[in-house]
């Protein structure tokens, strides 16, 4: 159970949205029309007695290894949005006054504006996670300017820094990954990397500006594009001879 807290945890990050969409729940099966319940309660019957079952879990982590880090997606599934929404409108259309109404729906806005936003759980005084997959900033401006500037829906790029590399992809799903930055032998000369290279199929080099390995693709014949604070975007080098 301290595997599906810490999923939990890890999915709504620094939001309350699951915790909103279970009180919504109640409301939907309190008040809620009986077809609108049942739309809300089978799913998650469903997937509370299959990808969130204890004894589920643990199976499939032995048939396909390295779910681990990742499983916290299975709650995508979860139609916590709509639920919360259908929530709110039970509660309030349970009133016949109008201004009751308006009341309840101020409050409802002002409820998922000051929980579901990160900056202004801040200054709340409960303990909330903080999303660990958050994307670091010089990260996603890289893929924002590969996203704009590249002439190409999807490319491959290779990363210098490991931890772009692991997660870029949670970020941005339309970069593929090259590890021929990762790769010791690659970056042990510029002949080496053009050797490498030539066999490899990266758009875009991405190194740390004043490294090592930036000497060795400039001089391996890459061509610098852009640097973004201390990250410089480098093109694949052509017309390897």
């Amino acid at each position: 159970m301290s595997f599906l807290r810490k999923t939990v945890l890890t999915y709504q990050g620094a939001s309350w949205m699951l915790y909103t969409a279970a009180c919504a729940l109640v409301l939907v099966m309190i008040f809620g029309r009986r077809k609108g319940r049942l739309v809300f309660l089978y799913p998650l019957l469903i997937l509370a007695l299959t990808m969130l079952n204890p004894y589920i879990y643990p199976v499939l982590f032995k048939v396909q290894g390295g779910m681990e880090g990742d499983y916290y997606r299975v709650l995508w599934l979860l139609p916590a949005g709509a639920l919360t929404a259908a929530g709110a409108v039970a509660l309030i259309f349970r009133f016949k006054s109008g201004a009751v109404k308006f009341v309840l729906t101020a409050g409802v806005i002002a409820f998922l504006a000051i929980t579901g936003e990160p900056e202004l759980t801040k200054v709340l005084p409960a303990g909330i996670p903080q999303n660990v997959y958050a994307a670091d900033g010089t990260l996603v401006r890289i893929c924002d300017y590969l996203d704009q500037h590249s002439p190409e829906d999807i490319k491959t790029v290779a990363f210098e820094n490991e931890d772009y590399q692991a997660d870029v992809r949670d970020y941005d799903a339309s970069i593929f990954l090259s590890d021929i930055l990762q790769d010791g032998t690659a970056a042990k000369s510029a002949e080496a990397f053009k050797k490498a290279a030539a066999e490899d199929d990266a758009d875009y080099y991405v190194v740390k500006k004043g490294s090592g390995l930036e000497s060795v693709v400039k001089q391996a014949g890459a061509t610098s594009i852009v640097t973004i604070d201390d990250q410089v975007i480098y093109e694949k080098i052509v017309n390897i001879s």
